[in-house]
Protein backbone atom coordinates (compact mmCIF):
# COMPACT_ATOMS: atom_id res chain seq x y z
CA UNK A 1 0.00 0.00 0.00
CA UNK A 2 1.24 3.43 -0.89
CA UNK A 3 1.48 5.67 2.18
CA UNK A 4 1.25 9.42 1.96
CA UNK A 5 3.78 11.54 3.82
CA UNK A 6 3.11 12.12 7.46
CA UNK A 7 2.14 15.76 6.73
CA UNK A 8 -1.45 16.34 7.78
CA UNK A 9 -3.75 18.82 6.02
CA UNK A 10 -6.62 20.53 7.79
CA UNK A 11 -9.96 20.00 5.98
CA UNK A 12 -12.96 22.39 6.30
CA UNK A 13 -16.68 22.22 5.72
CA UNK A 14 -17.36 25.13 3.38
CA UNK A 15 -20.78 26.80 3.88
CA UNK A 16 -22.03 29.85 2.01
CA UNK A 17 -24.76 31.54 4.03
CA UNK A 18 -26.15 34.93 3.03
CA UNK A 19 -23.34 35.31 0.49
CA UNK A 20 -20.59 34.75 3.12
CA UNK A 21 -18.15 31.79 3.05
CA UNK A 22 -18.01 29.96 6.39
CA UNK A 23 -15.30 27.29 7.02
CA UNK A 24 -15.99 24.75 9.71
CA UNK A 25 -12.98 22.56 10.67
CA UNK A 26 -13.98 18.95 10.18
CA UNK A 27 -11.75 17.89 13.04
CA UNK A 28 -14.33 19.33 15.39
CA UNK A 29 -16.90 16.85 14.19
CA UNK A 30 -17.33 13.58 15.95
CA UNK A 31 -16.47 11.21 13.13
CA UNK A 32 -17.91 7.74 12.96
CA UNK A 33 -15.79 4.62 12.85
CA UNK A 34 -15.89 4.74 9.02
CA UNK A 35 -13.04 7.28 9.23
CA UNK A 36 -10.69 4.38 9.82
CA UNK A 37 -8.45 2.99 7.11
CA UNK A 38 -11.05 0.42 6.35
CA UNK A 39 -13.60 3.23 5.93
CA UNK A 40 -11.33 5.06 3.54
CA UNK A 41 -11.18 2.08 1.27
CA UNK A 42 -14.93 2.43 0.73
CA UNK A 43 -14.87 6.22 0.17
CA UNK A 44 -16.32 8.99 2.34
CA UNK A 45 -19.94 9.02 3.50
CA UNK A 46 -22.13 12.09 2.91
CA UNK A 47 -24.99 13.32 5.07
CA UNK A 48 -27.67 15.80 3.78
CA UNK A 49 -28.38 18.29 6.53
CA UNK A 50 -30.78 20.64 4.77
CA UNK A 51 -33.21 20.22 1.87
CA UNK A 52 -36.59 21.59 0.58
CA UNK A 53 -39.89 20.19 1.79
CA UNK A 54 -41.23 17.07 0.12
CA UNK A 55 -43.84 19.29 -1.53
CA UNK A 56 -42.57 22.75 -2.32
CA UNK A 57 -44.07 25.79 -4.03
CA UNK A 58 -40.65 27.36 -4.72
CA UNK A 59 -38.71 27.17 -7.99
CA UNK A 60 -35.52 27.25 -5.94
CA UNK A 61 -34.01 24.46 -3.83
CA UNK A 62 -30.99 24.58 -1.48
CA UNK A 63 -29.16 21.54 -0.10
CA UNK A 64 -26.67 21.56 2.78
CA UNK A 65 -24.47 18.48 3.27
CA UNK A 66 -21.17 17.32 4.80
CA UNK A 67 -18.96 14.24 4.94
CA UNK A 68 -17.73 12.19 7.84
CA UNK A 69 -14.20 12.44 6.48
CA UNK A 70 -11.87 15.27 7.31
CA UNK A 71 -9.84 14.69 4.17
CA UNK A 72 -12.63 15.16 1.60
CA UNK A 73 -11.30 16.71 -1.59
CA UNK A 74 -14.60 17.67 -3.20
CA UNK A 75 -18.30 16.89 -3.65
CA UNK A 76 -20.21 15.79 -6.73
CA UNK A 77 -23.87 16.74 -7.19
CA UNK A 78 -26.49 15.52 -9.64
CA UNK A 79 -29.94 17.02 -10.31
CA UNK A 80 -32.68 15.01 -11.90
CA UNK A 81 -30.25 12.13 -12.72
CA UNK A 82 -28.01 14.26 -14.91
CA UNK A 83 -24.23 13.88 -14.83
CA UNK A 84 -22.48 14.60 -11.56
CA UNK A 85 -20.76 17.94 -11.33
CA UNK A 86 -18.48 19.39 -8.72
CA UNK A 87 -20.40 21.35 -6.08
CA UNK A 88 -19.93 23.07 -2.73
CA UNK A 89 -21.45 21.81 0.58
CA UNK A 90 -24.33 24.28 0.23
CA UNK A 91 -25.80 23.92 -3.25
CA UNK A 92 -28.70 26.02 -4.59
CA UNK A 93 -30.66 25.25 -7.76
CA UNK A 94 -32.85 27.96 -9.32
CA UNK A 95 -35.45 28.18 -12.08
CA UNK A 96 -36.80 24.72 -11.37
CA UNK A 97 -40.01 23.70 -13.07
CA UNK A 98 -43.04 22.18 -11.42
CA UNK A 99 -42.98 18.42 -11.11
CA UNK A 100 -40.85 15.77 -9.42
CA UNK A 101 -37.12 16.34 -8.87
CA UNK A 102 -34.23 14.22 -7.65
CA UNK A 103 -30.98 15.29 -5.97
CA UNK A 104 -27.89 13.13 -5.37
CA UNK A 105 -24.55 14.01 -3.75
CA UNK A 106 -21.35 12.13 -2.95
CA UNK A 107 -18.02 13.09 -1.49
CA UNK A 108 -14.61 12.46 -3.14
CA UNK A 109 -11.42 11.81 -1.19
CA UNK A 110 -8.06 10.64 -2.55
CA UNK A 111 -9.64 10.10 -5.94
CA UNK A 112 -12.33 7.80 -4.59
CA UNK A 113 -16.01 8.79 -4.28
CA UNK A 114 -18.24 7.57 -1.56
CA UNK A 115 -21.83 6.32 -1.93
CA UNK A 116 -24.39 8.80 -3.26
CA UNK A 117 -27.04 10.14 -0.92
CA UNK A 118 -30.36 11.00 -2.59
CA UNK A 119 -33.41 13.17 -1.89
CA UNK A 120 -36.61 13.49 -3.96
CA UNK A 121 -39.23 16.20 -3.76
CA UNK A 122 -41.99 17.76 -5.89
CA UNK A 123 -42.67 21.34 -6.87
CA UNK A 124 -46.30 22.40 -7.22
CA UNK A 125 -47.78 25.73 -8.14
CA UNK A 126 -48.74 27.79 -5.13
CA UNK A 127 -52.52 28.01 -4.68
CA UNK A 128 -53.87 31.25 -6.01
CA UNK A 129 -54.99 33.66 -3.36
CA UNK A 130 -58.70 34.51 -3.63
CA UNK A 131 -59.10 38.14 -4.55
CA UNK A 132 -61.78 40.09 -2.68
CA UNK A 133 -64.38 41.83 -4.85
CA UNK A 134 -64.60 45.60 -5.06
CA UNK A 135 -67.73 47.73 -4.98
CA UNK A 136 -68.41 51.25 -6.25
CA UNK A 137 -71.42 53.52 -5.77
CA UNK A 138 -72.49 54.70 -9.22
CA UNK A 139 -75.41 57.01 -8.37
CA UNK A 140 -76.65 58.78 -5.26
CA UNK A 141 -78.56 61.89 -4.09
CA UNK A 142 -76.84 65.24 -3.77
CA UNK A 143 -74.84 65.82 -0.61
CA UNK A 144 -77.54 68.28 0.53
CA UNK A 145 -81.18 67.72 -0.37
CA UNK A 146 -84.69 68.34 0.93
CA UNK A 147 -86.00 65.02 -0.35
CA UNK A 148 -86.86 62.42 2.27
CA UNK A 149 -86.25 59.68 -0.31
CA UNK A 150 -82.94 58.47 -1.70
CA UNK A 151 -81.89 56.02 -4.41
CA UNK A 152 -78.45 54.46 -4.85
CA UNK A 153 -76.86 52.60 -7.74
CA UNK A 154 -73.79 50.38 -7.25
CA UNK A 155 -71.75 47.69 -8.99
CA UNK A 156 -68.87 45.27 -8.45
CA UNK A 157 -65.95 44.02 -10.49
CA UNK A 158 -67.35 40.51 -9.92
CA UNK A 159 -70.27 39.90 -12.25
CA UNK A 160 -71.92 37.39 -9.93
CA UNK A 161 -71.41 39.36 -6.73
CA UNK A 162 -74.27 39.73 -4.27
CA UNK A 163 -74.76 42.89 -2.24
CA UNK A 164 -75.85 43.88 1.25
CA UNK A 165 -76.79 47.46 2.10
CA UNK A 166 -77.47 49.54 5.17
CA UNK A 167 -78.65 53.06 5.89
CA UNK A 168 -77.56 54.81 9.07
CA UNK A 169 -75.86 51.82 10.66
CA UNK A 170 -72.33 50.80 11.57
CA UNK A 171 -70.08 49.51 8.81
CA UNK A 172 -70.19 45.93 10.02
CA UNK A 173 -71.89 42.99 8.37
CA UNK A 174 -72.81 41.81 11.87
CA UNK A 175 -75.09 44.79 12.31
CA UNK A 176 -78.79 44.01 12.18
CA UNK A 177 -79.32 46.94 9.81
CA UNK A 178 -77.72 45.10 6.88
CA UNK A 179 -80.10 43.56 4.35
CA UNK A 180 -79.63 41.99 0.90
CA UNK A 181 -80.07 44.58 -1.84
CA UNK A 182 -79.93 45.12 -5.58
CA UNK A 183 -78.97 48.13 -7.62
CA UNK A 184 -80.69 50.52 -7.57
CA UNK A 185 -81.90 50.49 -3.96
CA UNK A 186 -84.38 53.14 -2.81
CA UNK A 187 -85.25 54.38 0.68
CA UNK A 188 -88.20 56.55 1.76
CA UNK A 189 -89.42 58.30 4.87
CA UNK A 190 -85.97 59.48 5.90
CA UNK A 191 -85.80 62.10 8.63
CA UNK A 192 -83.94 65.41 8.24
CA UNK A 193 -80.29 65.29 9.28
CA UNK A 194 -77.13 63.43 8.31
CA UNK A 195 -77.42 60.00 6.72
CA UNK A 196 -75.01 57.31 5.60
CA UNK A 197 -75.54 54.64 2.94
CA UNK A 198 -73.13 51.68 2.95
CA UNK A 199 -72.88 48.78 0.51
CA UNK A 200 -70.75 45.62 0.54
CA UNK A 201 -70.19 43.12 -2.29
CA UNK A 202 -69.88 39.38 -1.59
CA UNK A 203 -68.35 36.96 -4.12
CA UNK A 204 -67.15 33.40 -3.47
CA UNK A 205 -67.85 33.94 0.22
CA UNK A 206 -65.36 36.82 0.31
CA UNK A 207 -66.57 40.26 1.34
CA UNK A 208 -65.40 43.51 -0.16
CA UNK A 209 -64.42 46.52 1.84
CA UNK A 210 -67.55 48.60 2.57
CA UNK A 211 -68.26 51.62 0.41
CA UNK A 212 -70.13 54.50 2.04
CA UNK A 213 -71.81 57.73 0.95
CA UNK A 214 -72.87 60.51 3.32
CA UNK A 215 -75.52 63.14 2.67
CA UNK A 216 -77.75 65.55 4.56
CA UNK A 217 -81.50 66.13 4.38
CA UNK A 218 -82.66 69.65 5.18
CA UNK A 219 -85.96 69.96 7.04
CA UNK A 220 -88.94 71.43 5.15
CA UNK A 221 -91.86 73.02 6.99
CA UNK A 222 -95.14 71.07 6.56
CA UNK A 223 -97.32 72.23 3.67
CA UNK A 224 -100.98 71.36 3.27
CA UNK A 225 -102.16 70.19 -0.14
CA UNK A 226 -105.68 69.01 0.81
CA UNK A 227 -107.67 70.58 3.66
CA UNK A 228 -108.88 68.58 6.65
CA UNK A 229 -112.42 67.20 6.34
CA UNK A 230 -115.18 66.38 8.83
CA UNK A 231 -117.47 63.37 8.62
CA UNK A 232 -120.52 62.57 10.73
CA UNK A 233 -123.88 64.16 11.51
CA UNK A 234 -123.64 67.64 13.06
CA UNK A 235 -126.16 67.09 15.84
CA UNK A 236 -125.95 67.21 19.60
CA UNK A 237 -124.94 63.85 21.01
CA UNK A 238 -123.40 62.70 17.70
CA UNK A 239 -119.65 62.22 17.16
CA UNK A 240 -117.79 63.95 14.37
CA UNK A 241 -114.49 62.67 12.99
CA UNK A 242 -111.76 64.76 11.40
CA UNK A 243 -109.18 63.68 8.85
CA UNK A 244 -105.91 65.55 8.97
CA UNK A 245 -105.83 66.35 5.28
CA UNK A 246 -102.84 65.82 3.00
CA UNK A 247 -99.42 67.22 3.87
CA UNK A 248 -95.91 67.36 2.50
CA UNK A 249 -92.73 68.23 4.35
CA UNK A 250 -89.90 66.64 6.24
CA UNK A 251 -90.76 63.58 8.26
CA UNK A 252 -91.67 62.88 10.93
CA UNK A 253 -94.73 65.15 11.05
CA UNK A 254 -96.94 65.31 14.16
CA UNK A 255 -100.57 66.43 13.95
CA UNK A 256 -102.74 68.16 16.56
CA UNK A 257 -106.45 69.03 16.44
CA UNK A 258 -108.58 71.86 17.78
CA UNK A 259 -112.37 71.95 17.30
CA UNK A 260 -113.97 75.35 17.02
CA UNK A 261 -117.51 76.71 17.32
CA UNK A 262 -118.55 79.27 14.73
CA UNK A 263 -121.45 81.70 15.18
CA UNK A 264 -122.80 84.94 13.86
CA UNK A 265 -123.07 86.13 17.48
CA UNK A 266 -120.25 87.20 19.77
CA UNK A 267 -118.17 84.36 21.16
CA UNK A 268 -117.20 84.53 24.79
CA UNK A 269 -115.24 81.55 26.15
CA UNK A 270 -116.51 79.37 23.34
CA UNK A 271 -120.21 80.14 23.87
CA UNK A 272 -122.37 82.39 21.72
CA UNK A 273 -124.08 85.25 23.51
CA UNK A 274 -127.36 86.97 22.74
CA UNK A 275 -125.66 89.64 20.65
CA UNK A 276 -127.32 90.68 17.41
CA UNK A 277 -126.34 88.58 14.39
CA UNK A 278 -123.08 89.65 12.78
CA UNK A 279 -120.11 88.27 10.83
CA UNK A 280 -119.30 84.63 11.46
CA UNK A 281 -116.55 84.23 14.06
CA UNK A 282 -115.03 81.06 15.45
CA UNK A 283 -113.48 80.20 18.79
CA UNK A 284 -111.79 77.17 20.36
CA UNK A 285 -113.91 74.67 22.27
CA UNK A 286 -111.93 74.04 25.44
CA UNK A 287 -110.65 70.46 25.69
CA UNK A 288 -111.83 69.47 22.20
CA UNK A 289 -108.38 68.44 20.91
CA UNK A 290 -108.88 64.93 19.55
CA UNK A 291 -109.56 63.80 15.97
CA UNK A 292 -113.06 62.77 17.14
CA UNK A 293 -115.47 65.11 18.90
CA UNK A 294 -118.84 64.34 20.42
CA UNK A 295 -121.08 67.42 20.24
CA UNK A 296 -121.95 68.25 23.81
CA UNK A 297 -124.71 70.77 23.36
CA UNK A 298 -123.06 73.09 25.89
CA UNK A 299 -122.02 75.26 22.96
CA UNK A 300 -125.66 76.26 22.39
CA UNK A 301 -126.94 79.41 24.04
CA UNK A 302 -126.84 79.02 27.75
CA UNK A 303 -130.19 80.45 28.89
CA UNK A 304 -133.80 79.85 27.94
CA UNK A 305 -134.26 83.60 27.57
CA UNK A 306 -131.67 83.68 24.81
CA UNK A 307 -133.16 80.62 23.16
CA UNK A 308 -136.41 82.46 22.80
CA UNK A 309 -134.67 84.96 20.54
CA UNK A 310 -132.33 82.76 18.47
CA UNK A 311 -132.67 79.31 16.98
CA UNK A 312 -129.26 77.57 17.33
CA UNK A 313 -129.46 76.11 13.84
CA UNK A 314 -129.47 79.63 12.43
CA UNK A 315 -125.84 80.35 13.38
CA UNK A 316 -124.12 77.43 15.11
CA UNK A 317 -121.55 75.42 13.11
CA UNK A 318 -118.32 73.56 13.86
CA UNK A 319 -114.95 73.30 12.19
CA UNK A 320 -111.56 71.77 13.02
CA UNK A 321 -108.08 73.27 12.86
CA UNK A 322 -105.24 70.81 12.17
CA UNK A 323 -101.68 71.82 13.00
CA UNK A 324 -98.82 69.89 11.37
CA UNK A 325 -95.45 70.17 13.13
CA UNK A 326 -91.95 68.93 12.29
CA UNK A 327 -88.40 69.99 13.11
CA UNK A 328 -88.61 72.91 10.66
CA UNK A 329 -91.79 74.48 12.09
CA UNK A 330 -95.57 74.16 12.00
CA UNK A 331 -98.46 75.01 9.69
CA UNK A 332 -102.22 75.18 10.29
CA UNK A 333 -105.01 74.09 7.96
CA UNK A 334 -108.72 74.71 8.64
CA UNK A 335 -111.60 72.54 7.51
CA UNK A 336 -114.83 73.86 6.05
CA UNK A 337 -117.61 74.53 8.54
CA UNK A 338 -120.24 71.92 9.10
CA UNK A 339 -123.84 72.58 8.29
CA UNK A 340 -125.74 74.19 11.23
CA UNK A 341 -125.59 71.93 14.25
CA UNK A 342 -128.92 70.35 14.99
CA UNK A 343 -130.14 69.96 18.55
CA UNK A 344 -130.69 66.50 19.94
CA UNK A 345 -134.24 65.23 19.45
CA UNK A 346 -136.51 66.00 22.42
CA UNK A 347 -136.55 63.48 25.25
CA UNK A 348 -139.56 63.16 27.56
CA UNK A 349 -138.68 63.00 31.24
CA UNK A 350 -142.18 63.44 32.74
CA UNK A 351 -145.46 62.35 31.09
CA UNK A 352 -148.14 64.91 30.23
CA UNK A 353 -150.81 65.30 32.90
CA UNK A 354 -154.50 66.12 32.43
CA UNK A 355 -155.93 68.83 34.64
CA UNK A 356 -159.71 68.43 35.02
CA UNK A 357 -162.37 68.36 37.74
CA UNK A 358 -162.79 65.19 39.74
CA UNK A 359 -164.88 63.43 38.74
CA UNK A 360 -164.68 64.72 35.14
CA UNK A 361 -168.10 65.72 33.88
CA UNK A 362 -169.42 66.49 30.41
CA UNK A 363 -169.04 70.21 29.89
CA UNK A 364 -165.83 70.47 31.96
CA UNK A 365 -162.65 71.74 30.32
CA UNK A 366 -159.55 69.56 30.49
CA UNK A 367 -156.06 70.97 29.90
CA UNK A 368 -152.47 69.69 29.85
CA UNK A 369 -149.07 71.24 30.44
CA UNK A 370 -147.44 68.85 27.98
CA UNK A 371 -145.04 67.18 30.44
CA UNK A 372 -141.35 67.80 30.91
CA UNK A 373 -138.81 67.46 28.09
CA UNK A 374 -135.08 67.64 27.45
CA UNK A 375 -133.99 69.41 24.31
CA UNK A 376 -134.18 72.83 22.71
CA UNK A 377 -136.54 74.90 20.59
CA UNK A 378 -139.76 72.96 20.91
CA UNK A 379 -142.85 72.88 18.71
CA UNK A 380 -145.83 71.29 20.49
CA UNK A 381 -148.68 69.28 19.05
CA UNK A 382 -151.64 67.87 20.99
CA UNK A 383 -154.15 65.13 20.28
CA UNK A 384 -156.96 64.25 22.68
CA UNK A 385 -158.25 60.70 22.59
CA UNK A 386 -161.44 58.97 23.81
CA UNK A 387 -160.93 55.63 25.55
CA UNK A 388 -163.29 53.03 27.02
CA UNK A 389 -164.12 52.78 30.70
CA UNK A 390 -160.93 50.81 31.41
CA UNK A 391 -158.70 53.35 29.56
CA UNK A 392 -158.16 51.10 26.53
CA UNK A 393 -159.27 51.12 22.89
CA UNK A 394 -158.40 54.79 22.55
CA UNK A 395 -159.17 56.75 19.37
CA UNK A 396 -158.35 60.28 18.28
CA UNK A 397 -161.07 62.86 18.75
CA UNK A 398 -161.39 64.79 15.52
CA UNK A 399 -160.35 68.44 15.86
CA UNK A 400 -159.23 68.06 19.47
CA UNK A 401 -155.67 69.37 18.90
CA UNK A 402 -155.36 72.16 21.45
CA UNK A 403 -153.81 71.98 24.90
CA UNK A 404 -157.42 72.27 26.15
CA UNK A 405 -160.47 70.13 25.47
CA UNK A 406 -164.14 70.53 26.47
CA UNK A 407 -165.73 67.22 27.43
CA UNK A 408 -168.63 66.20 25.15
CA UNK A 409 -171.71 64.06 25.61
CA UNK A 410 -170.02 61.34 23.53
CA UNK A 411 -167.29 61.14 26.16
CA UNK A 412 -169.69 60.11 28.93
CA UNK A 413 -169.14 56.58 30.19
CA UNK A 414 -165.56 56.54 28.91
CA UNK A 415 -162.20 58.05 29.80
CA UNK A 416 -159.95 60.67 28.24
CA UNK A 417 -156.21 60.91 27.54
CA UNK A 418 -153.89 63.21 25.57
CA UNK A 419 -150.78 62.61 23.42
CA UNK A 420 -148.19 65.37 23.16
CA UNK A 421 -145.67 65.50 20.28
CA UNK A 422 -142.65 67.75 20.74
CA UNK A 423 -140.53 68.65 17.72
CA UNK A 424 -137.28 70.54 17.19
CA UNK A 425 -134.75 70.72 14.34
CA UNK A 426 -133.22 67.46 15.54
CA UNK A 427 -136.38 65.36 15.49
CA UNK A 428 -139.58 64.71 17.38
CA UNK A 429 -140.92 62.54 20.19
CA UNK A 430 -144.38 61.69 21.52
CA UNK A 431 -145.57 61.06 25.08
CA UNK A 432 -149.07 60.02 26.23
CA UNK A 433 -150.77 60.86 29.50
CA UNK A 434 -152.51 58.40 31.77
CA UNK A 435 -156.31 58.18 31.24
CA UNK A 436 -158.71 60.21 33.37
CA UNK A 437 -161.28 58.82 35.72
CA UNK A 438 -164.65 57.74 34.27
CA UNK A 439 -166.46 60.67 32.66
CA UNK A 440 -170.07 61.20 33.79
CA UNK A 441 -173.05 63.20 32.58
CA UNK A 442 -174.08 66.27 34.53
CA UNK A 443 -176.58 65.61 37.33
Amino acid sequence: MHLRPARRRQKYLRLIIGGALILLPLLSLSLPASSSAAGRSHGPTTVILGHPARVSHSSQATFVFYSNRWDVDSYLCSLDRHAYKTCVPMKTFSGLKTGKHHFAVKAVSDGSSGPAVRYSWAIKEAPKKAVAPTVVITSHPGQTTVSTSASFGFSSNKSKAAFVCAVDTQESTNDSGWVPCKSPSSYTGLAPGMHAFTVVAVANQITSSPKAYFWAISAVTPKNSALPTITGTPQEGQTLSASGGTWTGSLPIAYSYQWQLCSSGILIFGAATAAPPGPISCGDIVGATSPAYMIQGAEILSTDAVRSFFRPSDYYTLRVVVTATNSAGHTEAVSSQTSPVLPAPPVNIALPQIIVADPPTVGDTASTGGGDWLGSWYDWEYQWQHCNASGASCADISGATSFQYSLQDADAGGTLRVTVTVTNDGGSATATSLPTALIRLPI
